[in-house]
């Protein structure tokens, strides 16, 4: 990778096929109202929670405004809508296994809402959309299409984590980290290395918080935080292998990708629902 104006991402000799196949697109309209009606009523029996507090709002609204964003022929709007489904499976994934009994069930119907939306949301509209926006990196297209989901799923879940614990000293680390890896979403969408090394450092600076300070005090958030900051860190690490050594970047064949991906949800829905319902 080398620097171009602006100190942008730039072109190397290192090409890999895209995350998601650009071929045109199939007239079939169903699958963003079955995506976004799916993530939407996945959210629903977090309704129940409203008296408690009001930040379960977080993942009701990002999962409507996911709906919505289903349907736009934008690549920020069709990143943002995999952000929000995948957060709020990790999100359901967490409740069922680690919440309430009676939480439990409002995990396990998360999860399956989003897993429903990922499964069934058309992965060329997300090429398409890049086609459009001229979003075309010369090489690791797929890497920062996942670093930029990454970075937005984890704003959505520090928005979250920070409205759960306001008042308390730890929400203002939330809050400036969401900021944070939300500008770098931005520096990664542009292209930029500034965005890169913006949502690296960020989950870094979390990590090191979380073992050096114990700024956060319940467990599970811990849980929830490491968990984040070990994916934002892994998932650029064979990226950055492969511009150190000039080595092509292995990637699977889209259509076993794919498999892969949906092996994955399928798995943590079913796992979700084992754990949370017959525990």
């Amino acid at each position: 990778m080398t620097a171009r104006a602006g100190n942008r991402i730039a072109s190397t000799n290192v090409s890999i096929p895209a995350m998601d196949d650009a071929r045109p697109a199939l007239n079939v309209r169903w699958r963003p109202w079955v995506a976004g009606g799916a993530g939407a009523v996945g959210s629903s029996l977090l309704l129940t929670e409203l008296d408690g507090t009001l930040a379960v709002l977080i993942p009701i609204v990002a999962l409507v405004l996911a709906a919505v964003a289903a349907h736009a022929n934008h690549m920020g709007a069709q990143l943002y809508a995999r952000a929000a489904w995948w957060s709020n499976l990790l999100l359901g994934l967490f409740v069922a296994v680690v919440g309430s009994r009676r939480e439990a069930p409002e995990g396990v119907l998360l999860v399956w809402g989003c897993g429903v939306a990922l499964l069934a949301a058309d992965r060329r509209d997300l090429s398409l959309a890049a086609v459009r926006g001229r979003y075309s990196p010369v090489a690791y297209r797929g890497t920062l299409q996942l670093l930029m989901v990454f970075a937005l799923a984890d704003t959505l879940t520090l928005l979250l984590l920070g409205s759960l614990t306001w008042g308390d000293s730890e929400c203002r680390v939330f809050f400036a980290a969401a900021a944070a890896l939300m500008a770098g979403f931005f520096g990664l969408y542009r292209l930029s290395a500034w965005g890169f090394a913006l949502t690296m450092g960020t989950s870094a600076v979390l990590g090191l918080l979380l073992i050096f300070t114990r700024f956060v005090r319940d467990d599970e958030m811990v849980t929830a935080l490491a968990v984040l900051c070990v994916l934002q860190l892994v998932a650029p690490l064979p990226m950055i292998a492969s511009m150190v050594t000039g080595r092509r970047l292995p990637s699977l064949p889209a259509p076993v990708s794919g498999v892969v991906r949906s092996g994955i949800v399928i798995l943590i829905v079913l796992g979700a629902s084992v754990v949370g319902l017959w525990r």
